[in-house]
């Protein structure tokens, strides 16, 4: 929807459905090395280029970096350390009057009913001026169709029955789910994660993580 189109439009060649296992460094560039990802186990295949840019997330490019530090690249020590999840919360405000759309449908679409609006169209900042740490942004937002399904299991195990048995009957875009409001929250935690490999994939280490302050000022706001 944005430079993929543009890239394509200008020559790039692009390949889908291939797993990046490691980058190595080469005397006049890079070797990128990787393999179908339905047969990552298969013949390892490589390309050679002068610049490569790791464009994977923060846990995709982290993956892949470390994975090249354990085959020889040079890398900092301190490649993993301190991951943070930007203090970031969903929420749902449950049992609306108005319906608000705001699960997507997914391609192709699993609804063809009212269209999906865009995510995070509004948001409330709450900033403290005396410790920016405690600052926070409250956004409205839509979930992915990949989620509709889990949306009713959410609220039966939160004692939401009724809701919940209704939107597995009707579906989350006809039921009450259809009036779910849902909400990202923004702030600050101790970024006091740590990503490291097991057995070549990448494991978040953060120990106590749910237990840190921020966590209950956001549910008080």
């Amino acid at each position: 929807m944005t430079y993929l189109p543009d890239a394509r439009a200008h020559g790039a060649e692009m390949f889908t459905a291939l797993t990046v296992s490691h980058v190595e460094k080469l005397s006049g560039g890079w070797r990128v090395h990787f393999a179908p990802s339905d047969d990552k186990d298969g013949a390892p295949h490589s390309v050679d280029a002068k610049a490569v840019v790791l464009g994977a997330g923060t846990l995709g490019s982290t993956e892949i970096l470390l994975r090249s530090r354990e085959r020889g690249l040079k890398l900092s020590d301190k490649l993993g350390e301190h991951f943070s999840a930007n203090g970031d919360i969903i929420a749902f405000a449950l049992g609306g009057r108005e319906r608000v759309n705001a699960v997507g449908v997914g391609e192709p679409p699993k609804f063809t009913g009212d269209t999906v609006g865009a995510c995070v169209a509004g948001q409330i900042e709450l900033p403290d001026a005396g410790d920016l740490d405690r600052s926070m942004i409250i956004q409205e937002g839509v979930l992915p169709s990949a989620l509709a399904p889990l949306l009713p299991v959410f609220f039966l195990s939160g004692g939401r029955i009724l809701g919940a048995a209704q939107s597995l009957i009707k579906g989350v875009y006809e039921g009450p789910l259809s009036h779910l409001h849902t909400f990202f929250v923004v702030s600050h935690d101790d970024a006091g994660g740590r990503l490291t490999l097991a057995n070549g994939s990448l494991q978040v280490n953060w120990p106590d993580v749910a237990d840190q302050p921020v966590y209950t000022r956001v549910d008080e706001r």
